[in-house]
C-alpha cells in the first residue's frame, strides 16, 4: 500500500473523492448529449459521475449516447478506468497518452478534471518543456516556478466550446502565488464567468494540500470574480453557488484579498493609501540566509568547534538554524551565549581568509574524506568550504509561523540561515527601524496584510518569500518615529513570546491612540478579518490531526 501512495505522490495524484466529482459534474453538464471531456482521468472519478448527471437529466430528456472521453498518461489507471466506466455501464472512450500531447479541439461541452499537482521540483525535462508550450500556444507565458497543475489548466481550457463549462480542482496556490499571476490573468481574459470555492478544513484525506474548486464558464473575459467559502465537502449543494464579488485592482494581483468582507477590503485600501503605513520593502531589503549545503558539517556547536580545535578566526557566529529557539523580539548577546551553552548550534564554519588554519585544514580534510564536497551546494563554488554570506542583518524575519510572522532586532550581529530572512534596514531608517519595527510588526493591518500576501500550507502554517514579505503592511517611518515613546511602554513579558495575542492588542491601541487613521471601528473590522484568516488556517491543522487520529 505505501509503495502505491508513493507512486502517486511522484506523479501527483491525489483521486478525488466522489462527492466533489459530483458536484462539478452536476454543475457542468446540462444536457445528456453534451460532450464530456476528464483530462489526467485516473481511474475516470468525473467521467463517472458525469454518467450518474446524465442518468438523473435523461428522464426527462430521453437519454442519448453518452460522449465521454478520458485521458490518462498512467497505463494502469487508464485500463481500471475503461473497466469501470464498463462495469457500470457507461459508454466511454479512455486514450492512455499525455495530455499534452493531445492537440486542443474546442468540441466540449465540459472539461471536469483534477490535474497533478507536480511541484517545479518534480517537474522537468521534456514533460515540463511540453506544459510550457502548450501554455505559450494559448499565449500565457509560465514561470520557471510553475508547477504542472497550471499548465495542465490552461491546455485544457482550448478544449472547451465557446459556451463551454470548465469545473477543476485546484490547489490553492492559484490564490496566492507569484508563479500563477499569468494564470490567474489569463482565466479573467478567457471566461465570461468565474467562482471559486473555498474549504475552512482540508478536502483530501490524509493530504495536507489546500484546494479549491474553479467553475468557469463562457467566454469573452471578465473583471470581476465570485467567491463562495464553505465549511467542508458536506456543504457543497447548488444553493453555495452564490458568492461574494471581487474585482481584482489589477488582472494578476493576488486573489486572496478575495476571502474579505467589502468593508474590510475598503478599509485596508484606505490604510494602503495612508502616510500611516507603507510595505516592508520600503524600510530594507529582505533576502535568504546562506545556504551551507551542509548543516552537518558546517554548522557547529561549542562542543564541536573546541573538539576540532578550531579558533574565533575559524567560524563566524550564527542564529541556530530554525526559529523556534527565538521566542523574544531581540536576539542579544546575552540570548546567544545562552543558546551557545545549551548546545544549539551557534557557529559556522568559515576561515577568516584563504589561507585557513592548520586546524581549520584539518576540518577542511575531513569534510573531503566524507564527501560534503561533492554535494550539489559544495561542488558548485570555490573554495568548496566557504559559504556564501551576505552583511549581517539588523532584523531577522521569521518567514514560517503558525500565528503570524516576527521581526527580531539582531542586536547580537550574528548571521542567519535560510530557514530565515534577513532584513537589512536602509541606511536613514536604521535606528527607527532596529527599534521599533519588531513590536510594530505585532498589529493587526500588518498580521492581516501578512495573512493576504502569505501562503497556507499543510497543517496550517503561513510561509512568505521574500518577495510577498516585501510587501506587508507595516507602520510608516513618520508614525514609527512618533512612537518610540509609547513603545518603551510595552512591557517586558508582553515581548517575551512575540506571537502572544496581547502584544497585538497593545499595538493596535498605540495605532489607535496615535492617531494613525484608524478608528477603533475599523481595528475591530481589520482584527476580525485577521481573525477570519487564521481560523481557516487553524481549522486545516485540526483536520489533519482528525486525519491522523482516525488512520
Amino acid at each position: 500500500m505505501a509503495s502505491v501512495i508513493q507512486n502517486q505522490k511522484e506523479r501527483g495524484a491525489f483521486f478525488t473523492p466522489k462527492p466533489l466529482a459530483q458536484f462539478l459534474a452536476d454543475w457542468a453538464i446540462r444536457a445528456p448529449n453534451d460532450a464530456v471531456l476528464e483530462p489526467s482521468c485516473g481511474e475516470a472519478v468525473f467521467l463517472e459521475a458525469a454518467g450518474r448527471r446524465v442518468d438523473i437529466i435523461s428522464q426527462v430528456n430521453h437519454r442519448g449516447h453518452l460522449n465521454l472521453r478520458g485521458i490518462e498518461i498512467h497505463q494502469p489507471s487508464a485500463i481500471r478506468a475503461s473497466a469501470r466506466l464498463l462495469s457500470l455501464g457507461y459508454t466511454g472512450e479512455i486514450e492512455c497518452n499525455d495530455f499534452f500531447d493531445t492537440a486542443p479541439a474546442p468540441i466540449y461541452d465540459a472539461v471536469l478534471g483534477n490535474p497533478p499537482f507536480i511541484r517545479y521540483q518534480s517537474f522537468s525535462g521534456d514533460a515540463r518543456n511540453k506544459a510550457l508550450r502548450a501554455a505559450l500556444a494559448q499565449g500565457v507565458t509560465l514561470k520557471r516556478l510553475s508547477s504542472a497543475w497550471a499548465a495542465f489548466l490552461i491546455h485544457a481550457s482550448a478544449f472547451l466550446k465557446p459556451t463551454g463549462r470548465l469545473g477543476f480542482v485546484l490547489p490553492a496556490e492559484l490564490l496566492a502565488t507569484h508563479y500563477a499571476a499569468e494564470v490567474r490573468s489569463f482565466l479573467l481574459r478567457r471566461f465570461g464567468s468565474l467562482k471559486i470555492i473555498l474549504f475552512e478544513t482540508l478536502v483530501f484525506p490524509g493530504v495536507m494540500e489546500e484546494v479549491i474548486l474553479l467553475l468557469a464558464e463562457g467566454s469573452g473575459g471578465c473583471k470581476s470574480f465570485e467567491v463562495i467559502q464553505i465549511k467542508n465537502m458536506d456543504c457543497l449543494t447548488r444553493a453555495v453557488l452564490r458568492g461574494n464579488g471581487y474585482e481584482p485592482p489589477h488582472p494578476n494581483d493576488k486573489w486572496t484579498t478575495a476571502l474579505l468582507h467589502q468593508e474590510a477590503q475598503e478599509i485596508l485600501a484606505s490604510v494602503a493609501r495612508s502616510k500611516s503605513f507603507e510595505p516592508l520593502a520600503n524600510w530594507g531589503s529582505v533576502y535568504l540566509g546562506f545556504v551551507t549545503g551542509n548543516n552537518a558539517f558546517f554548522a557547529l556547536n561549542e562542543a564541536d568547534r573546541v573538539a576540532h580545535k578550531l579558533s574565533e578566526r575559524d567560524v563566524i557566529k550564527i542564529c541556530p538554524p530554525g526559529a523556534r529557539r527565538l521566542s523574544s523580539l531581540t536576539l542579544d548577546h546575552s540570548t546567544w551565549r545562552s543558546m551557545r551553552d545549551q548546545g544549539a548550534a551557534v557557529y559556522l564554519f568559515y576561515p577568516y581568509s584563504t589561507q585557513p588554519s592548520a586546524t581549520a585544514k584539518s576540518y577542511i580534510e575531513r569534510g573531503r574524506h566524507q564527501g560534503v564536497h561533492t554535494g550539489y551546494k559544495c561542488a558548485n563554488r570555490k573554495p568548496w568550504w566557504r559559504v556564501p554570506i551576505s552583511q549581517n542583518p539588523d532584523l531577522i524575519f521569521t518567514y514560517m509561523s503558525h500565528q503570524m510572522p516576527r521581526l527580531i532586532a539582531n542586536e547580537a550581529r550574528v548571521q542567519v540561515p535560510n530557514s530565515m530572512y534577513g532584513v537589512a534596514v536602509h541606511r536613514n531608517r536604521k535606528l527607527v527601524g532596529r527599534k521599533a519595527l519588531p513590536k510594530l510588526l505585532c498589529n493587526s493591518v500588518s498580521a492581516l496584510t501578512s495573512e493576504i500576501e502569505g501562503r497556507s500550507y499543510g497543517g496550517g502554517l503561513l510561509k512568505h518569500e521574500p518577495r510577498e514579505a516585501d510587501r506587508i503592511l507595516v507602520p510608516s517611518l513618520s508614525l514609527a518615529s512618533n512612537l518610540m515613546g509609547e513603545l518603551d511602554k510595552l512591557k517586558l513579558s508582553q515581548v517575551q513570546q512575540a506571537e502572544q495575542p496581547q502584544l497585538c492588542d497593545a499595538a493596535d491601541e498605540i495605532l489607535l491612540n496615535a492617531g494613525a487613521g484608524l478608528s477603533r471601528e475599523a481595528i475591530k473590522v481589520i482584527q476580525s478579518a485577521r481573525k477570519d484568516f487564521f481560523n481557516r488556517r487553524a481549522a486545516r491543522n485540526r483536520s489533519v490531526a482528525i486525519d491522523q487520529a482516525t488512520e
